[in-house]
């Protein structure tokens, strides 16, 4: 049971309805707020960018499924969204992952 000096702070993942959604919550949880949303779009950063600057100087043998651990150790998981993964699937399983 949350007492008045606890907090919750939730990180939430959506595909889509994610302002509704968070609107919503808000409405639920007294004194809460929205504290940031993040967009992801044309211009932004592809998964080759995250999966090259993530994997640099990390372990060889932890890159597999999507999967890869940095140089100090914390593991990732490099996820396409949906319009990376139907490019993907044109160029053929020899341009992927």
């Amino acid at each position: 049971m949350l007492t008045s000096d606890q907090k919750t702070t939730p990180n939430l993942w959506f595909d889509d309805q994610a302002e509704e959604a968070a609107r919503y919550f808000v409405s639920v949880f007294a004194d809460s707020e929205i504290g940031l949303i993040s967009r992801h779009g044309a211009g932004a950063p592809t998964p080759d960018h995250y999966w090259e600057r993530l994997s640099a100087g990390g372990d060889a043998k932890a890159l597999m499924c999507g999967w890869l651990k940095d140089k100090y150790g914390v593991s990732w998981q490099i996820v396409l969204d949906r319009q990376d993964a139907a490019s993907a699937a044109a160029a053929g399983p020899e341009a992927g992952r």
